[in-house]
């Protein structure tokens, strides 16, 4: 989740269905993004997009969309690109809050946890490990920013992804701004 769902956590999106379908798996993995708060119906930012384009993704026909109970009930593992965005899950939804980790609070707990399972039993295992998730963990929004801000964003994001995708396949990732 980032905060309207046009910037980080489509780009998160694409990049994770992309690195799931390179994956010689059986399981699955089902992505989806939103908005904490959202601004429903804006396509993808062009500089998050052309970053997006240049790893081989594109997020063409994306429309932003709200967090909501039904998405967070629809996911097995919500992610955010900020702590204060996790915050506001968690308090408006306080029912959802085992499930929602900081994207980059996850891929430290699962590069920290043994290596032998995938899907829900690598969660468990990360969970085990986890560390808090803090303002010191957030990736920046680049939104107006430029291409350079935009460029360490799409790093960030993917770093992250490199450890969390090959081994949450199998489980649903909603992902926002």
């Amino acid at each position: 989740m980032c905060t309207a769902n046009i910037s980080r956590s489509p780009y998160a999106e694409h990049r994770a269905r992309q690195l799931a379908g390179e994956l010689s798996t059986s399981l699955p993995l089902d992505v989806s993004s939103a908005g904490v708060p959202g601004f429903p119906g804006n396509a993808m930012d062009p500089t998050m997009a052309r970053e997006l384009e240049s790893r081989g993704a594109h997020g063409h026909g994306h429309l932003s969309r709200a967090v909501s109970a039904e998405i967070l009930d629809a996911a097995d593992v919500v992610l955010t690109l900020e702590f204060a965005h996790r915050l506001r899950i968690t308090e408006r939804w306080p029912e959802h809050a085992p499930k929602v980790f900081g994207l980059r609070q996850l891929a430290d707990a699962l590069g920290r946890s043994p290596a032998d399972g995938e899907g829900l039993a690598a969660l468990d295992a990360a969970l085990a490990v986890s560390r808090p998730d803090s303002l010191s963990w957030d990736v920046a929004d680049p939104f107006r920013q430029g291409t350079s801000a935009a460029r360490r964003c799409a790093a960030e994001i993917d770093e992250a992804l490199h450890v969390i995708v090959p081994r949450l396949t199998g489980i649903r990732v909603a992902s926002g701004n």
